[in-house]
């Protein structure tokens, strides 16, 4: 590469301004032999998108549940769980359940210009749900946005955060539950999951820690 000529800009959302960066860029690079190289780059796709949360009963028969990502579901089929891109009154990121009785639910997420929630896991029978909330702001200076995840359980009413606190760190998260209802997660004690992470089990209102896990990689689930 012996020449590169790069324009970028913002066309979309302004945290993107707001952090110093760019959401539209492109590029053309000249080569020692004359050729000429083209880069795009863009975080939103111009044709739009398509995510389908499905459940699929046969080979060709499936049920739309709403347009997101499903992530788990009951041991009986009757509970699916995942999360949300649906448009609805600006908060299009929430986590959703799905019930055959029911059909699909949201679970509603804090008030923020950038919080979204999540469901991951559903216990066997269908009777509870494990997820996380995000909440974040932009800053200046690296690292430019700041979030706290907080890992929730959602027993089909409210959901229920679990509480803030040293115990329970700068950011949880649940990754599954069993049939007798004991939840797994993981906790990180740095500021936006750059801290050693730590596994541990919940049941009750109690949290049983699991030791602490060291790295470069930091797994979510345990």
């Amino acid at each position: 590469i012996v020449e590169v000529y790069a324009r970028g800009a913002n066309r979309g959302d302004h945290f993107f301004t707001d952090a110093g960066d760019v959401d539209t860029a492109a590029a053309i690079l000249t080569l020692d032999d004359d050729t000429l190289a083209t880069v795009s780059l863009s975080r939103y796709n111009g044709a739009g998108y398509d995510y389908s949360a499905r459940r699929w009963t046969s080979p060709t028969t499936f049920t739309n549940l709403t347009n997101g990502n499903a992530y788990d579901v009951s041991a009986n089929g009757g509970v699916v769980v995942g999360t949300s891109y649906e448009p609805v009154a600006g908060a299009d990121i929430e986590a959703f359940r799905w019930s055959s009785t029911a059909g699909t639910t949201l679970s509603g997420r804090p008030p923020g210009e950038f919080s979204y929630s999540n469901a991951v896991a559903v216990s066997p029978k269908g009777e509870l749900i494990a997820g996380s909330v995000s909440t974040g702001q932009v800053v200046e200076g690296p690292p430019y946005f700041l979030h706290e995840d907080r890992a929730f359980l959602w027993p089909g009413g409210a959901v229920l955060p679990l509480p803030s606190g040293a115990q329970f760190g700068q950011n949880n998260y649940f990754s599954d539950i069993s049939a007798n209802l004991v939840v797994t997660g993981n906790v990180t004690t740095g500021i936006s999951d750059n801290g050693p992470i730590e596994p541990f089990l919940y049941s009750g209102g109690y949290k049983l820690e699991l030791g602490h896990l060291s790295g470069a990689a930091i797994p979510r689930t345990v």
